[in-house]
Parts: structure tokens; sequence; C-alpha cells
């Protein structure tokens, strides 16, 4: 697992991002959905995040049918995982070019914990789709 460094501040929680892209063309199924999807790191400190937010491109630089995912260390961004079983989902439809920026707003509020329920928050998703 990862731990904060000496002197950075910790998350709540510590958090993994993943990528995944997929074909339009080919239907999904949970096998190649968990395979197309691709842990890319975690963090467990507000530094560590920084530090690897900055090397990531924006959501509105993804081409078309790409998700990032950020989710609780654990927790795989599936609804067949566990933690999610239960769990629902809210769709917010941007318009082109707010995607990024929206991004960054819920995923800060997440990881500071500016939810009333953030311990039921298992993550959150942002996905890019041309139509």
């Amino acid at each position: 697992a990862v731990s904060p460094g000496a002197g950075e501040h910790p998350l709540q929680y510590n958090y993994t991002f993943w990528y995944s892209r997929r074909t339009p063309s080919r239907p999904a199924n949970t096998q190649s959905y968990e395979q197309n999807i691709k842990q890319i790191g975690t963090v467990a400190s507000v530094e560590q995040f920084w530090r690897f937010y900055s090397h990531l491109v924006r959501p509105g630089d993804l081409t078309g049918h790409s998700d990032f995912h950020l989710f609780k260390e654990g927790i795989k961004p599936m609804w067949e995982d566990e933690a999610n079983k239960n769990g629902g989902k809210w769709i917010i439809r941007l318009r082109k070019g707010l995607a990024s920026r929206f991004w960054e707003n819920i995923i800060l509020a997440m990881l500071g914990e500016q939810f009333m329920v953030g311990e039921e928050i298992c993550g959150v998703v942002v996905s890019i789709r041309f139509q």
C-alpha cells in the first residue's frame, strides 16, 4: 500500500487512478471491460496527488470513448466489485470544453472530503464520448 511521505498531508483515503478506452464497435462484456481497464497510479497524500495529476492528460484532450476513474484504493471501477454492488451513479452531461474543469473540481471535492456522505462515495468517472 502507498503511504504519505514525511511531512506530507495525508488524504482521508488512498485513491487509485484508472484508465480505459473502448472500441465503440465492439460490445462490452464484463471480461473484456476488466481486461481493458488499467490501473495507472495510487496516491495517499495531497502532494502525491498533485505530482501524479500534473502528468495526466486532461479529460478534454482525450480521444473518444476514453474514461478516467478515481476510486478509493482497493475498489475496482466495476459494478461487480463488492463495494459497488448496491451503489448508484449520477450522470452529468457537459458541453464540450467543460469536462476538464468539472473533473478537476469533482475529484478535488472528493479528495478533500467536501461531500457530507464521503464515506459512501467509492469513486468518480469522467467518460469522453463524441456524439
